[in-house]
């Protein structure tokens, strides 16, 4: 027996599927179920990525009621941010100054908050880019041609972030080491494979289990030692 699929049907289940992957509705899905178990205190959100405007919707209606700050920071025309929010926009797939900005504020922001205070940390794909502290030395035109050529070598994300993680300030759990234990909880949304959520925006507030030394030989794979 030949089934045919019509055309109305085929577009029904496609929009149901992709609303099922939406970041409002899963960031909300999450809380909804968790946050009776949250910390007391006050909330600041922050949202980078990709679908950093998505996530953040899903957040807003839970938090900042007490004062705590919100922001978007995310890929130019990717906004809004939700009211009452601030909105950054950054380059993606390269870097470019406000990436450079928009970590130093970030980081800034973290190491202001007060004892009570508590970081709702939403990651999505893209955040690599957007969010940029290249370590000591290196420059943001350095940092963004040596990402450039890694893509170009055809090196896969996992190899790429690897690198990226040992060159910067705040990726490879460089957002984790600022914030006291308890302090933050994040909410990712995966665009790599596997899941891996030391790869995802590659991982700054999760341990990084890479070395020095793999990173040295993804670059000397990639011919670029």
């Amino acid at each position: 027996m030949r089934v045919v699929l019509g055309r109305d049907w085929l577009e029904a289940l496609w929009r149901r599927s992709l609303s099922s992957v939406q970041g409002d509705s899963l960031v909300e899905e999450v809380l909804s179920e968790h946050l009776l178990a949250l910390h007391s205190g006050r909330w600041n959100v922050v949202a980078v990525g990709k679908a950093a405007s998505s996530m953040a919707a899903g957040a807003a209606p839970f938090f900042l009621e007490a004062g705590g700050f919100g922001c978007v920071i995310t890929k130019d025309g990717h906004g809004p941010a939700p009211v009452g929010w601030s909105l950054r926009e950054a380059s993606h797939p390269i870097p470019d100054l406000r990436s450079l900005e928009a970590a130093d504020w970030f980081l800034k922001q973290v190491d202001r908050m007060q004892t009570d205070d508590r970081l709702l940390f939403l990651i999505s794909g893209g955040a690599s880019s957007l969010l940029t502290a290249p370590v000591e030395g290196l420059s943001l035109t350095e940092k963004a041609r040596l990402g450039q050529a890694l893509v170009n070598s055809g090196a896969n994300i996992h190899d790429i972030n690897c690198v990226r993680k040992h060159l910067s300030r705040i990726k490879g759990g460089g957002l984790l080491r600022r914030l006291p234990p308890g302090r933050g909880l994040t909410l990712a949304m995966s665009d790599v494979v596997g899941d891996r959520p030391e790869s995802i925006g590659s991982g700054p507030s999760v341990t990084d289990p890479s070395t020095f030394e793999e990173a040295v030989e993804v670059m000397e794979q990639a011919h670029l030692s």
